[in-house]
């Protein structure tokens, strides 16, 4: 229902959600670029999960605050360049009144079990969230979200097998070689080469892999300079000729055209790549120098590719 403003009456007119029974700016049956939510918001928590956190009430505040707070403590810097100060007084056992030899239960963490000393459990959160890698997904909107992240990064269930190791060194010794013959070419060109970001590459053959098997048609991409080139020539089916022709100076376009050329590192690609009998389009946008100024188009071109496919959060009723 809408509320409406009178004369002499303090009212103020809004939206009522009715689907939710709370105030919104959106109604509830939907509006044109807005779909309400169709999942539970609240996590469906087994119930040995809250016995657990119940009976080990001020253990699971320190799980919540190094799930909050822990990539704050994350050893991200491996030169250790900034000197920082990682003693963030929110993982301390004592704020939660517990000493490292009380007893806990690692159950609290997904995929561990069994009772152990805090320092044993402070050790497990350690190494979890205050490693090389870490994460921060306390800021995500429902707690089914926060708890679907938790789950799969404390189970830490997902290995790479010997194969997939043996591709990914294939694919980082090629683009090192890639790189090295650029240098060696075009020692005077501006190749905005991945030196440094290699790892670029195997997060593109990653992430294309997971896109097909969870049956994800199409990937809109926005990128800036840094390891494009490695990118379109290993993965996009970019020809290094056409790379080598433009770094030898030459235009895109036929002499006779009436056109201005680009530099190599605007380059982009639109091609269909199959893997495992499954196809997945993967659009890269030209990009200007200004490189930031792709990604807004990106966002517009996804979003209009859902609204062909009447799919994310649009409602058409």
């Amino acid at each position: 229902m809408i509320a409406y403003l009178k004369v002499g009456v303090r009212q103020i007119a809004r939206w009522r959600d009715v689907h939710f029974g709370r105030f919104s700016y959106h109604s509830g049956v939907g509006v044109f670029g807005h779909r309400p939510h169709e999942v539970n918001e609240t996590a469906d928590l087994s119930d040995e999960i809250i016995v657990k956190r119940y009976e080990n009430c001020r253990a699971q505040q320190l799980v919540n605050a190094y799930r909050t707070y822990g990539h704050l403590r994350a050893s991200i810097d491996n030169v250790d360049y900034k000197q920082e100060n990682r003693n963030i007084k929110e993982l301390n056992l004592a704020r939660y009144g517990l000493a490292s030899g009380d007893h806990v239960d690692l159950g609290l963490l997904y995929g561990h079990s069994g009772k152990q000393p805090a320092n044993n459990l402070v050790e497990q959160l350690e190494k979890i969230y205050c490693g090389p890698i870490s994460y921060e997904f306390s800021y995500l909107e429902t707690d089914a979200e926060r708890e679907w992240f938790a789950q799969r990064i404390e189970s830490g269930s997902d290995t790479i097998g010997k194969d997939r190791q043996r591709e990914i060194l294939k694919e980082l010794l090629e683009t090192q070689t890639w790189d090295k013959f650029l240098s060696t070419k075009y020692p005077s060109v501006k190749r905005y080469c991945g030196e440094g970001a290699e790892s670029l590459l195997t997060f593109f053959s990653t992430l294309i892999q997971r896109t097909t098997s969870d049956g994800i048609e199409y990937i809109t991409l926005a990128m800036a300079h840094r390891g494009k080139i490695n990118l379109l020539t290993s993965q996009l089916k970019c020809p290094p000729v056409k790379i080598f022709h433009k770094f030898n100076g030459n235009p895109e376009f036929p002499p006779d055209a009436n056109s201005a050329c680009d530099i190599a590192t605007h380059l982009s690609a639109s091609v269909d790549l199959t893997v495992e009998g499954k196809t997945v389009r993967l659009s890269m946008l030209n990009n200007p120098s200004h490189l930031e100024a792709a990604n807004p188009v990106s966002m517009g071109k996804a979003r209009s590719r859902q609204l062909k496919l009447r799919e994310g959060g649009y409602s058409f009723k």
